[in-house]
């Protein structure tokens, strides 16, 4: 990528053009932007193939400094409003019951938070050996090229919105000095993030036993909540951090950080929390015009971090304060995030496979026009004879004990699906399950997570 956005920035591709010389200074100026927007779907397709191939090595490789790895899950984010190629959002898994203390320690260790920490001495003969780095001297480079891009300065990405309004006192900084909150900046630490349990949701854990009685103090205060499960008690990994070179900057894997040479951030994450809101596209809002439907209005509304729960809940407040918040609106689209979708590259790199589930009722889930399913059914039936299901003969002509015997409800949805023509939908299908699975799995996600429905026709074999 490097050599192409060298050539692109240089001067030598004047020589192809013999009359360049000639042109008038707008003319060549003219020229060279149109060279640097002509470049996007170049620079997108390398790019593309250059992350397939990183993310690959990230989680197969066993020299990536990520291995051990369980699964893996990485999704693009553009910045709508200054066009660059896409930057990753990555998930890597481990499961840490399966973990060594040597390991978990490793994994820690990953997160650098001090610019002079970021490469250690007894690291750089290896960066050298696998021609990361040419020589020593290399390390003092990358760490003044981290002073630069890592040290961390407000700007409106990282505010989020405390109250509704748009001055500046209600906004405010997202990103935390490690140095300024970790109990030992000598050492990694876990200290507890403070969450909000609804009162239902106290009392229910209380009632079935994973949650300490709440009692109070003789000033009427409420003691803190008291759980088994380590979900409502989470944590945040903070990594030592060195005072002396300490610029607040964003906290990176030091192996990963000498090749990219770019802009980084690694956390540590010890439970599950706020996962799938970071995972959500950024959202840029734009509105139509109040007067003209037709038209969209050039000024946009930046949301800032609406991923964190409390900002969200601001920013919707603040957008249905205004006069245009009942006004269609919709998602700022970069020119190279157009570019991705029409040449087909995805978005998402997953090992993993999602099953999707319409949980809408019954007559508002989609189906397709097929043929009739009474290949599921007995061979022949006379005319006012019962249609039944061939899975329930066999079972009552074996003599199956009840618990493996379809109940009352499961056959009338069976004989309905025998008269329909369209498409049998998964939460259907999750209903007339085998019986013998119907205690083992009682979660319609579960039951997918592990078994696929194959739609062949049943025999008595």
């Amino acid at each position: 990528m490097k050599y192409i956005k060298r050539w692109i920035d240089g001067n030598l591709w004047e020589q192809n053009l013999h009359e360049f010389v000639n042109y008038t200074d707008e003319e060549k100026d003219e020229v060279r932007k149109g060279l640097k927007q002509s470049a996007a779907g170049l620079l997108l397709r390398n790019w593309m193939e250059v992350k397939t191939i990183f993310i690959k090595y990230l989680f197969t490789s066993e020299s990536s400094p990520y291995t051990p790895s369980d699964a893996i899950f990485s999704r693009d984010e553009y910045q709508g409003d200054v066009g660059n190629l896409p930057h990753m959002h990555m998930l890597i898994a481990v499961k840490h019951s399966e973990l060594s203390e040597e390991q978990m320690e490793k994994m820690h260790d990953l997160v650098r938070a001090s610019v002079g920490d970021i490469i250690r001495f007894d690291e750089v003969n290896q960066l050298i050996d696998e021609g990361i780095i040419d020589e020593f001297c290399d390390v003092y480079d990358l760490q003044a090229l981290a002073e630069e891009i890592l040290a961390h300065f407000c700007n409106p990405r990282c505010l989020r919105k405390v109250n509704v309004g748009d001055r500046q006192e209600d906004l405010k900084c997202r990103k935390l000095n490690n140095l300024l909150i970790s109990p030992d900046n000598t050492r990694h630490c876990h200290i507890p993030i403070g969450g909000n349990v609804s009162q239902e949701c106290v009392d229910k854990l209380i009632e079935i036993g994973m949650a300490d009685p709440i009692t109070y103090n003789d000033r009427g205060a409420p003691s803190a909540l008291r759980c088994s499960h380590p979900f409502f008690h989470p944590k945040r990994h903070i990594p030592p951090t060195n005072p002396h070179f300490d610029l607040n900057i964003s906290p990176v894997e030091g192996k990963t950080f000498a090749a990219c040479q770019s802009m980084q951030n690694i956390q540590c994450l010890l439970s599950s929390g706020g996962i799938n809101k970071y995972l959500e596209v950024n959202h840029v809002i734009i509105r139509t015009h109040p007067h003209d439907a037709g038209r969209l209005v050039s000024q946009t509304t930046f949301l800032h971090n609406t991923k964190i729960s409390s900002s969200a809940i601001n920013e919707k407040k603040a957008l249905q304060s205004q006069r245009g918040s009942k006004h269609p609106t919709g998602r700022k689209i970069s020119l190279m995030e157009m570019l991705q979708v029409m040449l087909g590259y995805p978005q998402v790199h997953t090992d993993m496979v999602f099953e999707k589930i319409a949980t809408l009722p019954l007559e508002q889930r989609a189906g397709v026009e097929c043929k009739s399913h009474s290949d599921f059914m007995q061979d022949q039936c006379e005319d006012g004879a019962e249609m039944v299901s061939m899975s329930y003969e066999i079972r009552d002509v074996k003599r199956f004990p009840p618990w493996r015997q379809h109940r009352d409800e499961e056959l009338l949805i069976l004989q309905g699906l025998f008269k329909a023509s369209i498409s049998v939908d998964k939460v259907t299908k999750f209903g007339v399950r085998p019986p013998e699975l119907r205690a083992l799995f009682s979660n319609l996600g579960n039951y997918y997570r592990w078994f696929y429905v194959k739609n062949e026709r049943m025999n008595r074999d």
